[in-house]
């Protein structure tokens, strides 16, 4: 898809970072602990959470998503999420170029995603080096969507300074790999 990557405003997320942030620094165990393997330890998903106010704020984020993307880019077929989770950076990490559904064990994931829950941070910023080097800062509510395509490698810059907070997901084409919130 030609307008990819694709940023708008999350009007869900941008009502409820906050809330969500303060879930998530409250319940930081849920990570556990960072280890050898490169996720682990980064990620907390829906399956987790256990409060479900914040699991109605996510299940409408997925929805409200999903609508503006079918929106924004005229798609004349159903697409499903197939994760969804909350994603901590802290110093020193970073995410090397790479496509979503290549190389992986994912083929089926057409889109990535990442929604912005803070600002708060240095580093860390969202590129795509085949699209001139193109940056999007990090703004609070914004919502990133990209193919899952070499025509959209995309990586995070390290992050030197605080921990940003992103929510993570993935959409296909294919109702097999849909995740029920």
């Amino acid at each position: 898809m030609e307008n990819m990557p694709l940023l708008f405003e999350n009007k869900v997320i941008k009502a409820h970072s906050e809330e969500i942030i303060n879930y998530i620094k409250q319940h930081v165990e849920d990570f556990g602990e960072l280890g050898e393997d490169y996720w682990k330890g980064r990620q907390i998903y829906m399956n987790q959470v256990r409060d479900p106010h914040i699991v109605q704020i996510m299940r409408n984020h997925k929805d409200y998503m999903l609508e503006e993307f079918v929106k924004l880019c005229e798609i004349d077929k159903p697409v499903y999420v197939d994760s969804l989770h909350f994603v901590r950076w802290t110093e020193g990490y970073e995410l090397h170029p790479h496509a979503d559904a290549v190389d992986n064990p994912f083929p089926w994931r057409d889109f990535g995603t990442v929604t912005f829950l803070n600002e708060d941070f240095e580093g860390g910023v969202l590129y795509y080096p085949n699209k001139d080097n193109l940056e999007v800062p990090a703004k609070v509510g914004y919502t990133a969507i990209h193919t899952g395509g070499t025509d959209c490698l995309h990586g995070v810059s390290k992050m030197t300074k605080g921990v940003r907070y992103t929510i993570a997901s993935f959409i296909t084409y294919n109702q097999q790999y849909e995740f029920k919130l």
